[in-house]
C-alpha cells in the first residue's frame, strides 16, 4: 500500500524510472466496445467484424472457422458468418443442411449442421492475476435450442508456443492438439474446463448445469430451476479464487461448492451452440443471444453490465462504451488507489483493463502517468 503522503514523497517521473526496466509489452487485449485493434487478424478464423453500431475490427473474439469437436461428440461445422453483431446482441444463428468442414486433426466431413462459436484471443484470466485473488465472469445470454454453453478452457494465448489450448481451439481444432492436454491443470499444463453453463436438447433448457473437469476428475451441478433459457434472458455468473469456484444464475447461488481441484492456469471464455449427438432440435434455426460479458476483479461486479468499477473487460457488441476514466476503482476519486492499480495493469501484475486509457490494448507507463497526473489535480486524458 502506498503512504498516506505517497504524492509529496515520490515525483511521478521517479515512478515512471522504476517502472522502465521491466517489460511493459502488451499485455491482454480487453475491449469495451470501442472497435480499437489490439491483435493482428488470422488464417483460419475470421477476426471480428461489428456492424451493430458501425465499428470496424476488434481483436478481443476470434470466431471459428472449423469443424465442431467431433471427437467430443459434437456434429455440425462453425463459421463466422453465423455470428452477427448489433449493440446488446450477438447473435449465433445455427441452421440445418448440408456442409463441409475440417481442421487440422480432423479430415474433412459433411456435416448437417452449421452453427457458430466465438472465443477470447490472447485474453485469458487467472485469480493469481488479480488484485482480490478472484476473478468473476458474468455472461448475460438467451441460449439456442441445440446444445449451448459458455464455458472456460484453460489457455493463455493464441500464438503455437501458448500453453494450453486456446491456441489450438481457435487455430486447429480441440482437444489434445498442440499443446493442449484437456482437463489437466498441473504439472505445466494449462488445460482444465469449468462450464458456466451448459443445456442438452436431450435435458431440456429449464436446469443449467456447471460442470468441471480438471486433472481427471468430472463434477458436475444443476443449481435451481429457471425459465426457459431458450426464450429468456438469463444471467449467468462464476466466481473463480484458487479454493473455490461458485455458480450463480441470476443471482441464486447453484450451491455447486467447488472447493477441490480448482484450476490455478490462465482460462478462456468460449461461447458457443451445436447439436449434440444425443439429439438435435426439431426446427430451425436456432438463435442464441448474449447480451454482454463483463469479467470483474472481485467476487462480484460492482458495477453490472458496465465498465466501471472493479471492471477488467466489458463488451456489450456494438453498444456505446462508458467513457474510460482514471478513477480506476469508481470511487469518485482519483488517488493512490487508483495510480496501484495502473501499476499492476502496467506490470502484468494484474490484467490489462480499466488502465488502458490511451486505448491501444496496452496498458503501459503513459497510462500510469495520465492516472498520477489525474491524482495530483490535471485533467485525465483519454486516447492517443
Amino acid at each position: 500500500m502506498y503512504r498516506s503522503n505517497y504524492f509529496s514523497c515520490v515525483k511521478p517521473l521517479a515512478l515512471l524510472a522504476l517502472l522502465m526496466p521491466f517489460k511493459l509489452g502488451g499485455q491482454a487485449c480487453t475491449n469495451s466496445g470501442s472497435g480499437s485493434v489490439c491483435a493482428p487478424a488470422f488464417s483460419n478464423t475470421a477476426q471480428v467484424a461489428k456492424t451493430g453500431a458501425g465499428v470496424a475490427t476488434d481483436g478481443s473474439w476470434a470466431l471459428l472457422n472449423h469443424s465442431a469437436d467431433i471427437g467430443s461428440g459434437d456434429l455440425g461445422c462453425y463459421s463466422s458468418g453465423q455470428i452477427a453483431f448489433a449493440p446488446n446482441a450477438a447473435t449465433i444463428t445455427m441452421v440445418k443442411g448440408s456442409y463441409s468442414c475440417g481442421s487440422s486433426d480432423i479430415t474433412t466431413t459433411n456435416e448437417s449442421y452449421l452453427s457458430g462459436a466465438m472465443v477470447w484471443k490472447n485474453l485469458a484470466y487467472a485469480p493469481s492475476q488479480t488484485t482480490s485473488g478472484h476473478v468473476t465472469i458474468e455472461v448475460s445470454a438467451e441460449m439456442g435450442r441445440g446444445w449451448p454453453a459458455i464455458w472456460m478452457l484453460g489457455g493463455n494465448g493464441d500464438s503455437p508456443s501458448s500453453t494450453g489450448c486456446q491456441y489450438s481451439s481457435i487455430n486447429h481444432g480441440w482437444d489434445n492438439i498442440d499443446n493442449c492436454d484437456w482437463d489437466q491443470d498441473s504439472g505445466g499444463k494449462d488445460s482444465g474446463e469449468v462450464d458456466i453453463n451448459e443445456m442438452y436438447e436431450s435435458g431440456g433448457y429449464t436446469n443449467p448445469s456447471h460442470n468441471k473437469f480438471v486433472n481427471g476428475t468430472s463434477v458436475a451441478c444443476g443449481g435451481s430451476a429457471i425459465s426457459d433459457a431458450t426464450r429468456n434472458f438469463h444471467l449467468y455468473h462464476m466466481d473463480w479464487s484458487s479454493g473455490a469456484i461458485d455458480m450463480k444464475v441470476d443471482g441464486v447461488d447453484a450451491n455447486c461448492g467447488y472447493t477441490s481441484n480448482i484450476p490455478q492456469n490462465p482460462m478462456f471464455l468460449l461461447i458457443e451452440n451445436r447439436v449434440n449427438s444425443s439429439g438435435a432440435p426439431s426446427s430451425f434455426p436456432q438463435v442464441m443471444t448474449i447480451q454482454y460479458v463483463q469479467v470483474c476483479d472481485g467476487s462480484t461486479c460492482t458495477a453490472p453490465n458496465s465498465a466501471g468499477g472493479n471492471t477488467l473487460f466489458y463488451d456489450n457488441f456494438g453498444g456505446t462504451p462508458p467513457a474510460p476514466t482514471c478513477d480506476l476503482n469508481g470511487d469518485g476519486v482519483v488517488n493512490s488507489a487508483d495510480v496501484t492499480i495502473a501499476i499492476n495493469q502496467a506490470l502484468g501484475i494484474a490484467p490489462c483493463g480499466s488502465a488502458d486509457l490511451t486505448q491501444d490494448g496496452v496498458c503501459n507507463v503513459v497510462d500510469v502517468q495520465r492516472v498520477i497526473n489525474a491524482a495530483l489535480g490535471q485533467a485525465c486524458r483519454i486516447g492517443s
